[in-house]
């Protein structure tokens, strides 16, 4: 069976680019396997970079943006649904805006949805990087319903690899050259680096 992939990087949602030229592509390519490849919803709010100035947000108002957002991202995920294939398998490979939610939820943990974070389990020998990367997968599960839809979200910094093809969002290698040098012999496809 001749598998056919296409990978969608960085859309950044609710500040996504046009895309009706590559809803109109994917239904005429028909691909076996859909991947997003990172950064999928924006988040900006959310970034570390952000985080002095949540106090004078408010919580509120944070949770309004993170359902902006996340509507914004199910819309594009919905009108994906209308024109792939029935029976495409739906990779998501999660992106360093994606974890900007976790961080967030860290220090307001009513944006997690419910996810249990998992505090508990964190004192000075933990590791909180192995915790963030199943805790991230399911909050964004739950945030944008990609159970449902037959997305396959993957822990935080697992890269997707489909026969001999490797799907990274980026940001953890730091380029393409790094990702290669990780995967010898294998074809590698990033994001992040726009």
């Amino acid at each position: 069976i001749v598998r056919r992939h296409l990978a969608l990087a960085d859309v950044h949602a609710p500040h996504n680019i046009e895309l009706s030229g590559v809803l109109a592509y994917t239904k005429e390519y028909a691909p076996t396997d859909f991947i997003i490849l990172g950064d999928f919803v924006n988040f900006e709010w959310a970034s570390h970079w952000s985080e002095g100035v949540f106090a004078n947000i408010g919580l509120e108002k944070l949770k309004a943006m993170l359902h902006q957002e996340a509507a914004a991202a199910r819309s594009v995920l919905d009108q994906f649904e209308k024109v792939l294939p029935k029976d495409c398998k739906k990779h998501y490979v999660l992106g360093n805006h994606e974890n900007f939610l976790f961080w967030a939820a860290l220090k307001y943990p009513q944006l997690a949805g419910g996810v249990d974070l998992h505090v508990d389990k964190m004192d000075f020998k933990s590791d909180i990087a192995k915790i963030e990367k199943e805790v991230l997968a399911e909050m964004i599960r739950k945030l944008l319903g990609t159970d449902e839809l037959g997305y396959d979200v993957l822990p935080y910094c697992k890269e997707l690899v489909l026969d001999k093809i490797v799907y990274s969002h980026g940001h953890q290698s730091g380029s393409l050259a790094a990702l290669q040098k990780q995967y010898p012999g294998q074809n590698c496809v990033i994001g992040h680096h726009h």
